[in-house]
């Protein structure tokens, strides 16, 4: 409460407000409002702006591995800007910006950047996780990232299509390894965004943030609706070098309201409700949906050790 209400005046927050603390000084605090970003060197005894008149509204906020690190800021319209020694910086009235215009059919701009991870062995290196549904990908890495020269890859390899991407953690003893927390369950990769699987240990709910504590490599993970989980990672990574097999699979139509076809060849179709419980199941193409109430699903294909998954909007 104390925080909310001494940063940024009448700039307005987000419902549920974020901020990013520096890993090497708990002191260092970042808070973005609607309007501009703030920062506290005193554990939020006191603030000031960082930035000013800045376009568009900031929401994500990353960090790299450094006391006086680089500051990534995203929010809507795709926007990304930079700030060098984020900690001693006076507020930037005109900050580095870098749009994708060299992406083919610009297939990064136009969404909403919900979370930023900087590498922590790279701080060149970021991943931006895009919260908004889109057939587009929903996670990218863009290297060069503090320079007019940024490339961008994209790494959804075979992540369902249109899931948001709400966080993205990239593991500090090893950065090919990448856990990212979805609107469906967790995914993980150990060569860098080639290849996801996921985590079946996992339930199929959204996840809202990922913590990996770099000190004793413990992870967290805060999820919508299910509580908060924790696994150690001293010994064991969670990602799985198994190799990923990726069903072909089609649904129409989306949205539906009455009866869904699936296109595809396969053993069980199961459809999973937003708070990751099973509510149809399936081994036909046609699955009657009239029965079940109006919003977002997850349609699982699988044959054999292949599957796919897909998301469905019912409509009545």
């Amino acid at each position: 409460d104390y925080i909310r209400t001494q940063v940024g005046g009448n700039d307005g927050t987000w419902f549920i407000n974020p901020f990013e603390m520096n890993n090497l000084d708990g002191d260092q605090l970042y808070v973005p409002t609607r309007r501009e970003v703030y920062r506290s060197v005193n554990g939020g005894t006191s603030w000031i702006a960082l930035t000013a008149n800045l376009p568009g509204d900031p929401y994500a906020v990353g960090l790299s591995n450094s006391e006086n690190p680089i500051a990534y800021i995203g929010g809507t319209a795709s926007r990304l800007y930079y700030i060098n020694d984020a900690a001693t910086a006076g507020a930037e009235e005109e900050l580095p910006v870098w749009e994708p215009s060299n992406l083919p059919d610009l297939k990064f701009l136009g969404s909403t950047i919900g979370c930023i991870e900087v590498d922590p062995n790279d701080e060149t290196t970021i991943y931006c996780g895009l919260v908004n549904i889109d057939t587009d990908s929903r996670i990218w890495r863009i290297r060069n990232a503090n320079s007019e020269n940024a490339i961008y890859d994209d790494i959804s390899a075979n992540l369902p299509e249109s899931v948001p991407v709400n966080w993205v953690e990239v593991d500090p003893d090893m950065s090919d390894h990448i856990l990212i927390g979805t609107d469906f369950g967790l995914y993980t990769s150990l060569n860098g965004g080639q290849s996801w699987q996921k985590e079946n240990r996992f339930p199929n709910v959204p996840i809202d943030q990922i913590r990996l504590r770099h000190s004793d490599r413990k992870l967290y993970i805060y999820t919508h609706g299910r509580g908060i989980w924790t696994a150690d990672l001293k010994d064991n990574l969670v990602a799985s070098v198994n190799k990923v097999n990726t069903l072909e699979a089609s649904v129409y139509p989306n949205p539906v309201s009455d009866v869904l076809t699936i296109n595809s060849d396969f053993d069980e179709a199961t459809v999973y409700n937003a708070g990751g419980s099973k509510v149809a199941s399936t081994t036909q193409s046609k699955l009657d949906v009239k029965s079940l109430p109006a919003g977002i699903y997850f349609l699982e294909v699988i044959k054999g050790e292949a599957k796919a998954v897909k998301k469905i909007i019912i409509s009545h």
